[in-house]
C-alpha cells in the first residue's frame, strides 16, 4: 500500500507536504512519498538553493507521523536536457540524501528524454533507488527485446513506476496496461515496481492506487 509520486507546493502541486501525508494516512497507505519536479524548465521546481530545505522538511514529517505511515524524500527529474538545467552535472551530494529518484521521459523521443544506456551511466553515481516514473513501456522500448531489457534493468537496480493517473494513460487505460505482457514476464525476476499516481491537485488521488 504504496503512493511514492506526489507533488506539493515546493513544485507545481495545490497540497503541501503534510496535506499530502495526512491524505494517505486517511487512505490507508503504509508509505507515501513526497517527489516534487527538479529543477525543470517545465513548471515550478525544487532548485539546489532549496533541495535541503525540502528534504529536511520531509524528513520532519516522517519523525512526526512515524507512528501511522512511513513517509520517503524524492524528486522526479526530467530526462529532456532541454528542460532539466544541468541534467549532465546533477548534484549527487544532494540527490544521495533522497530515499528515492524517479526519472520521466526516459527512452522517450518523442518528449527529447535521454536514452536508457545514458541513466544507466549517471546511476553509477546515485545511491538512492531509482525508478522511471509513468513509462510508456510499449512505445517508448519496442525495439529493445524484453530478453536484454529485463537484465540490464536489474543489473543497474532500475524500478518501473505503476501509475494509474489519466495524465498517463491512452485510450483511457493507464500506459502499463498496454505493456501486461512485458509486466507479467517481470515475475520472478529482481525488477522492483512501485505505485505512484503523480498526484498535483485532488487529495483524493493520493489513495487511488487500486488498480
Amino acid at each position: 500500500m504504496m503512493n511514492l509520486h506526489n507533488h506539493t507546493t515546493y513544485s507545481d502541486g495545490k497540497f503541501s507536504p503534510r496535506d499530502i501525508v495526512e491524505a494517505a494516512i486517511r487512505s490507508g497507505l503504509s508509505v507515501v512519498g513526497i517527489s516534487d519536479h527538479y529543477r525543470t524548465t517545465r513548471t515550478r521546481s525544487v532548485v539546489p538553493s532549496n533541495i535541503d530545505e525540502y528534504v529536511e522538511h520531509v524528513r520532519r514529517l516522517a519523525i512526526h507521523y512515524k507512528d501511522k505511515i512511513r513517509v520517503l524524500v524524492g524528486v522526479e527529474i526530467d530526462a529532456c536536457p532541454e528542460r532539466t538545467e544541468d541534467l549532465a552535472y546533477l548534484p549527487m551530494g544532494q540527490l544521495n540524501k533522497m530515499d528515492f529518484l524517479l526519472f520521466e521521459n526516459v527512452q522517450d523521443e518523442e518528449a527529447g528524454g535521454m536514452s536508457l544506456w545514458e541513466l544507466f551511466d549517471m546511476r553509477k553515481e546515485l545511491e538512492p533507488p531509482v525508478g522511471l516514473a509513468h513509462n510508456d513501456i510499449a512505445r517508448n522500448f519496442s525495439e529493445i527485446d524484453t530478453a536484454v531489457l529485463i537484465p540490464v534493468l536489474e543489473t543497474n537496480h532500475l524500478f518501473l513506476e505503476l501509475c494509474p493517473s489519466a495524465r498517463h494513460s491512452k485510450l483511457q487505460r493507464p500506459l502499463y496496461r498496454h505493456s501486461a505482457e512485458f509486466f507479467a514476464k517481470l515475475k520472478g525476476t529482481k525488477v522492483q515496481l512501485a505505485f505512484g499516481t503523480d498526484t498535483h491537485d485532488n487529495l483524493d488521488d493520493v489513495g487511488k492506487i487500486d488498480d
